[in-house]
């Protein structure tokens, strides 16, 4: 028969890797906005203003 102390050990070992993910978090997170820093302020500024008139394209 299994030892019922051994569940314990597996959902211990579960909530333990849970923390660390948690912990870690942030910093994951910051380090991928530095990894894969695009110019953001270039995507929003285009070359063109948009034209809201009502004329049809030629």
């Amino acid at each position: 028969m299994e030892d019922p102390a051994g569940a314990f050990d597996y959902f211990g070992m579960a909530f333990t890797v849970l923390k660390l993910a948690l912990a870690l978090s942030p910093i994951i997170v910051l380090a991928s906005l530095f990894v894969f820093n695009t110019d953001t302020e270039e995507v929003g500024q285009s070359k063109r203003k948009p034209d809201f008139s009502l004329e049809p394209l030629e």
